[in-house]
């Protein structure tokens, strides 16, 4: 069976140890005793690779950006496609000064969502003794200076991180050199709340699936709400808190077999409406 690149990886030093030896004995005109072994015996000197799993995909992914300066077998923010193509408001590209016009789309003081990976943090203590940060955002398209100034920088410390996939909210600056973005609001792509939308044909139709759903919420609990829509009679009933489930696949998956999945939908909260809540709480 072949193996996976991360036995491949573990075992190269070992292999290259033993190769250079190899060398080194046949240009000495050693003979080891490998030499004089019979093919059975050889067979169990072999070399054994370590029992490990297979890179995950972030792992793969940063491998093939730190040899090749490039994504190869795909992209880190790929899973949230979807999800950004609702949420942002910009691209980085927005904020490059057009070679003709020396204009950006972008314009200066409007409040733009962009989402992508940090792929740098500088800290600097300002004149005030406070700490700030400059933050480079990497998106499909490009990357962005986004400042991050002592108040916000206080709350959003922690979420700093290189290869963290964030949304960013703030007001654009923009010169005739280039454009900035001046972070108000940065949450985890990951942390956006959901909530599952259900339909039925009628009240009846729920109750008669109660009991399924209940399970699958056992099986699968989480962060996201359900709603329960019944069409016939234009009724919205909200579960509690507790019952509560996980928004991924498999759990969406049988949510689709029990209600059809015409009849389920996952409903992400936007951005703008996160920080306007947050904000004024």
């Amino acid at each position: 069976m072949g193996k996976n690149r991360r036995q491949q990886m573990a075992a190269y030093p070992s292999l290259l140890d033993s190769v250079n030896r190899e060398k080194k004995e046949s240009f000495s005109g050693q003979m080891s005793l490998f030499d004089l072994m019979g093919e059975e015996d050889r067979k169990k000197m072999e070399f054994q690779y370590p029992e490990i799993s297979e890179y995950d995909e972030d792992e793969k992914l940063a491998l093939e950006k730190e040899v090749l300066g490039i994504y190869v077998s795909g992209h880190p923010l790929q899973q949230y496609m979807d999800s950004i193509s609702r949420q942002i408001t910009a691209k980085t590209t927005d904020f490059e000064p057009d070679e003709d016009t020396g204009r950006t789309l972008a314009q200066d003081n409007l409040h733009y969502v962009l989402g992508g990976m940090v792929s740098d943090v500088v800290t600097k203590i300002t004149k005030t003794n406070q700490n700030m940060a400059f933050v480079t955002l990497e998106d499909l398209y490009g990357s962005l200076e986004i400042l991050v100034f002592p108040r916000d920088y206080e709350k959003y410390r922690d979420l700093l991180q290189v290869d963290r996939r964030l949304y960013i909210k703030g007001r654009a600056t923009v010169s005739e050199e280039s454009g900035k973005l001046i972070a108000e609001f940065i949450i985890p792509m990951d942390q956006v709340p959901k909530q599952i939308w259900i339909q039925t044909e009628t009240v009846a139709d729920y109750l008669e699936a109660e009991g399924a759903l209940d399970d699958v919420i056992r099986r699968y609990p989480g962060d996201a709400g359900i709603n329960i829509y019944s069409r016939s009679e234009k009724k919205i009933k909200k579960l509690p808190d507790y019952k509560k489930i996980a928004p991924d696949d498999r759990t969406l998956a049988e949510l689709c077999e029990l209600f059809g999945k015409e009849n389920v939908k996952v409903v992400e909260a936007t951005i703008e409406k996160l920080h306007k809540t947050r904000y004024h709480r």
